[in-house]
């Protein structure tokens, strides 16, 4: 999964979160404190979000300098203390449906295969609605589906 920021599923989460305390944090950081306020494990967020068990402890290490702690629980007990807490496990529940909608593609691709599947999205020049219709291809391309966007008014592709 890439970076919070490329899924249908977050709404603004990370905008509120990512200053905690007076402290700025990365998307991929919320990312990963949403995962260890669930409980998750360094090894489980690395699968859970595509990238190296390194790369996940590299980010806590961060994480750990920044609000002032050695440990994943001192994380967790400084985030407790935030009025952000909600949001965290909020912004969570948008990963974990982001991740079970990708999986879900998965299979779908896997019975596509035989019989790849096109379409054309035709939208209007609106960089809202090209935004929201690269998403919706990247998550069509996951199913095995064929896709071209092409702007409705001027008939050329964005």
């Amino acid at each position: 999964m890439k970076n919070g920021q490329d899924s249908l599923f977050h709404n603004g989460y990370n905008k509120h979160l990512e200053s905690i305390n007076g402290i700025k944090f990365t998307p991929r950081e919320i990312d990963i404190i949403s995962c260890l306020l669930s409980g998750r494990t360094p090894k489980v967020i690395a699968s859970f979000l595509s990238i190296s068990p390194r790369t996940i402890e590299t980010h806590i290490r961060n994480i750990m300098l920044k609000v002032e702690c050695n440990s994943r629980e001192g994380i967790i007990n400084f985030i407790e203390k935030t009025d952000k807490g909600t949001l965290i496990k909020k912004h969570y529940l948008n990963l974990l449906s982001d991740y079970s909608f990708k999986q879900k593609l998965k299979d779908v691709s896997k019975l596509s295969r035989s019989a790849p599947a096109s379409i054309l999205l035709l939208i209007e020049k609106d960089l809202d609605q090209i935004f929201l219709m690269q998403h919706i291809e990247s998550y069509l391309l996951i199913a095995g589906i064929n896709v071209e966007l092409w702007l409705e008014k001027h008939k050329e592709k964005p």
